[in-house]
């Protein structure tokens, strides 16, 4: 029993240095390295049809501001449709949607009240009545800049590319503190990991964002696999894992509200592990085993992988530590080197760690902050404790399951 502790310690203290030294090479390459650029201002003389998909439920607050602002985007390459995705709304989205649509022949509403048209299975029919070559999937709470479309649409005259990101810059980072710390939160992952990665060709794979997809390639990967298709990252590693390479726009900046409240940030994190729990085992044999990517993107999206549920494998990790010093099995030494490279692990290795906000924080030229790294404590345990809550539930969900069999 005291080996396979001490086994599990190594392996935790393994994969905490593995997480670093690839972070501190993505902040190296972002701050000292060439920057790698996508050309999204290349000139073409193609008019790409762009079907723009927009979940959303109970958004009456903020469905006309988004339409009435993509209807301002005014391209003479680009021909856009509009497909609202209104997953049973009860607060007059539904009849705001109707409204755009008997003025705009392009808007056309998905209202999803069917028992045919639940969860996943409205998201793709959404995809099988667009009528374009490109799908582009936003949050109704972005504002598009005014080239997000076209810089998109010049992404895919690459055969190669499956997917592209764009950066989201938060419009209410003064409501309260934590907007404040979450508009310097997108800084650092949006200039630092998404370029640095970018930048050395590791496919890093986030849900927030823009996102465009060639719309052949997302049904022959079979469509989305949920309906929260904003986050949607399970799909993300499908195409990768296919050989499709993904570009990422850092001069493609849209704008989008950050959660004022903790409750909407707790439920995304939650639902982001559970999305991507949910379907662990496969992701991580999916990338395994493909063919179509190189061993350096094998090992990083392995580590992006398992960083969802670094906190359930840190806590038995704790418990094992604290059952040997209790015991007398732990020395000092040892449990001072674990602490070192467990904290070195929060700080400078977790996603989007302290390192990395910093970054961004001088990269976008933001002053006047500093008093947030404060709050990267609470952001590291509030983090954790959320995602390894998502995967609880996903734990939970497949024993309700093997129950019922």
């Amino acid at each position: 029993m005291l080996i396979i502790m001490k086994t599990y310690l190594i392996i935790l203290l393994v994969l905490s240095i593995m997480y670093g030294i690839l972070n501190m090479c993505i902040y190296y390459s972002r701050v000292k390295g060439k920057q790698r650029e996508f050309y999204g201002d290349i000139v073409s003389s193609k008019i790409r049809r762009i079907s723009v998909l927009i979940p959303m439920k109970n958004e009456s607050a903020f469905v006309s501001q988004c339409i009435e602002r993509i209807l301002e985007i005014d391209s003479d390459k680009i021909d856009l449709e509009i497909i609202p995705i209104d997953y049973g709304s009860t607060d007059g989205t539904g009849e705001i949607l109707d409204n755009y649509r008997d003025k705009y022949k392009f808007i056309k509403p998905l209202h999803c009240t069917s028992s045919d048209l639940k969860g996943v299975k409205a998201s793709n029919a959404a995809v099988n009545m667009a009528k374009g070559d490109i799908i582009v999937v936003m949050d109704c709470k972005i504002i598009p800049a005014s080239n997000v479309f076209e810089r998109i649409a010049n992404a895919f005259e690459n055969p190669s590319v499956g997917f592209v990101n764009t950066r989201i810059i938060a419009n209410n980072s003064n409501r309260n503190v934590l907007t404040r710390f979450l508009s310097i939160y997108l800084s650092g992952l949006y200039q630092c990991i998404m370029q640095g990665s970018f930048n050395l060709e590791i496919n890093c794979v986030m849900a927030k964002g823009i996102t465009g997809y060639r719309k052949d390639i997302l049904k022959k990967a079979g469509g989305f696999t949920t309906e929260y298709i904003n986050n949607d990252i399970c799909l993300k590693y499908k195409l990768i894992t296919a050989g499709y390479s993904q570009v990422y726009d850092n001069y493609c900046e849209s704008y989008g509200s950050v959660y004022e409240n903790s409750k909407e940030w707790e439920e995304d994190i939650k639902q982001e592990a559970f999305l991507v729990g949910g379907s662990f085992f496969q992701l991580l044999g999916s990338i395994l085993f493909s063919r179509k990517i190189n061993f350096r993107n094998k090992i990083c999206n392995v580590l992006q992988v398992v960083e969802y549920i670094m906190p359930i494998l840190s806590f038995f990790g704790f418990l094992m530590i604290l059952s040997l010093i209790l015991t007398g099995r732990l020395g000092e030494i040892a449990f001072v080197m674990i602490f070192i490279v467990y904290g070195f692990y929060c700080g400078f290795a977790k996603s989007n760690s302290f390192i990395q906000i910093f970054a961004g924080q001088i990269l976008d030229g933001v002053k006047g902050e500093n008093i947030m790294w404060s709050f990267g404590i609470f952001y590291i345990i509030f983090t954790s404790w959320y995602t390894a809550m998502g995967i609880r539930d996903v734990v939970a969900e497949f024993f309700r399951k093997v129950i019922k069999v």
